[in-house]
């Protein structure tokens, strides 16, 4: 850990990688200023009449939404004046902060060349800056994230106003996206384990801390529960998870009967509580009716959930494996997908009719190998370099196993386990779901680099 200050030269450097990350996304947001369509998405105009609402202090609009975004949204309306765009500003500001928070966590943990490349890694990931020019939660949900673990990092003497900071910090993650929710959870149950075991002279005072921490988020998640339960009847920060758990287990039993006449369901165009559309390979659209009872539409929204949840876990105990292996398939989508024709098209550059070989389909890949056009070598690319990222993680997770693992290694790691196994339980599997813990994969895919770098030069000194 030599020569592990930061100088003149490495405040430079860090300066120069932040500015190439903010000029990519000003060059896409300039290039493509009179489409806003392009930095939207169906979940936006939801956010956004939530925020407007809450704004106005009008509590009664009926939504399966969290409100931090919808509000960092409207808040982003009122400083800018540009509707979708507006919220892409507020984003664009936090990018320097966010790739602090990132640069100082790797270097607090491991070194300062490991950090150096952490955050050369982020603005180098397609997905991530992709994500970070959409009117979606998942940008400011990766900032959240990391502000909170830098907190931890930072904190040296665990006192009074850490605690209740850090409560309002989990529990703002927590109203943002509502799996957070678990992270929170498991990071009280770490600090009441740390006081227990880890901490020699333990003093009630340690404890109370603890449970005013606890008491604060409890009180500032369940207000946001309380505004679910008197719109809808459902006493939860996000009444629409056992929606999507139906629509997945769902999903396994509508493949297995439209399979039957050799089609094939590929993705869905839209849910409600009353009906899934299924667009057929054939790109015919198929609705499915859940074998709904009569009286389905009368029910009110508590008890269609009641309902959903009953089906699904019978569902899901009635074909096992076809859950578990589905589950398993998203894990690989969420971990392998990169937004490589997203970026193409702020590029406004077409995409190619043959796009099979991002799915590694080895006939297209040959047939676009042979003939190379730009849309492929920018796939291969980014795609190399997500292969390496996952590589290098691996080596990290080794080294930090090898060595010791420290508390601060394993709440990152409880991180990245929730965010990727939970979408993946409910039928959730793209690069959207992965973007909140890129910079946390991306600390351990550096440390995997460094290890190999360093192993490489000790087998060239010997040579030498």
């Amino acid at each position: 850990m030599s020569n592990n200050n930061i100088n003149k030269l490495d405040i430079y450097l860090i300066t120069s990688i932040t500015l190439i990350g903010i000029i990519f996304r000003v060059y896409l947001i300039y290039t493509n200023y009179n489409n806003q369509f392009l930095f939207i998405s169906p979940d936006s105009e939801s956010y956004k009449i939530l925020g407007s609402n809450l704004l106005n202090l009008q509590f009664e609009y009926i939504t399966d939404r969290t409100p931090i975004y919808p509000i960092f949204i409207e808040i982003s309306n009122l400083v800018f004046k540009s509707n979708y765009l507006s919220v892409i500003f507020s984003q664009l500001i936090i990018f320097p902060v966010l790739i602090y928070f990132l640069f100082s966590i790797t270097y607090n943990i491991f070194n300062k060349r490991i950090a150096i490349y952490a955050i050369t890694f982020c603005i180098l990931d397609i997905s991530f800056l992709f994500f970070s020019l959409q009117n979606l939660t998942e940008y400011l949900t990766a900032f959240l994230i990391l502000f909170s673990i830098y907190f931890y990092v930072r904190e040296r003497k665990f006192n009074l106003f850490f605690y209740i900071f850090f409560a309002i910090i989990l529990a703002t993650l927590s109203l943002t996206k509502p799996m957070a929710i678990f992270l929170a959870y498991f990071i009280f149950i770490f600090l009441l384990i740390k006081i227990i075991f880890f901490i020699k002279s333990k003093k009630l005072f340690d404890y109370l801390k603890l449970l005013i921490c606890f008491l604060i988020f409890l009180s500032i998640v369940s207000s946001w529960s309380l505004y679910n339960y008197k719109n809808l009847g459902i006493f939860s920060i996000s009444p629409a998870n056992f929606n999507y758990m139906i629509f997945y287990v769902k999903k396994i039993n509508i493949e297995k009967k439209i399979n039957q006449n050799n089609s094939n369901v590929v993705m869905c165009s839209s849910w409600t509580q009353d009906i899934c559309k299924i667009i057929s390979s054939s790109g015919k659209e198929v609705e499915y009716n859940h074998e709904l009872p009569n009286d389905f539409k009368k029910l009110t929204y508590s008890e269609k959930n009641k309902f959903y949840r009953n089906k699904s876990i019978d569902l899901i105990f009635s074909y096992p494996w076809e859950f578990t292996k589905d589950t398993l398939k998203r894990i690989v989508y969420i971990t392998a997908n990169i937004s490589d024709q997203s970026i193409l098209k702020l590029l406004n550059i077409n995409k190619l009719e043959d796009n099979k070989f991002r799915y590694l389909d080895m006939t297209s890949f040959k047939k676009n190998f042979t003939s190379l056009s730009f849309q492929f070598i920018f796939w291969l690319v980014n795609f190399t370099l997500l292969l390496f990222t996952w590589i290098f993680f691996i080596f990290g997770i080794f080294k930090i196993i090898l060595k010791k693992i420290t508390g601060i290694n394993i709440i990152i790691l409880f991180t990245i386990f929730i965010f990727i196994f939970f979408p993946s339980i409910v039928g959730i599997g793209n690069a959207r779901f992965r973007v909140p813990i890129i910079p946390l994969i991306l600390i351990y895919s550096s440390l995997g680099l460094d290890v190999i770098i360093q192993k490489v030069k000790n087998i060239v000194y010997k040579r030498v």
